[in-house]
């Protein structure tokens, strides 16, 4: 399983990634949802899908900076 399939499977599988700020760690929500393929999975792309999540939210923080006002 690649990297996309992967996060496709996180997705369908109804799983939540949380990727740490500042440590290359993952959380999954709910836990009892992952199966040992998936946990495998994940871990073998881990890196790249933490890039990936952080890359997201710097996009989501730019975005908003953007769109908001600047207070003089």
């Amino acid at each position: 399983m690649n990297c996309e399939e992967t996060l496709i499977a996180i997705s369908a599988a109804g799983l939540t990634l949380i990727a740490s700020k500042f440590k290359d760690t993952l959380r999954v929500s709910p836990p009892e949802k992952l199966t040992p393929e998936l946990v495998d999975a994940i871990k073998e792309h881990k890196e790249e899908i933490i890039e990936i999540m952080r890359e997201d939210q710097r996009k989501r923080e730019n975005r908003a900076l953007k769109e908001a006002d600047t207070i003089e």
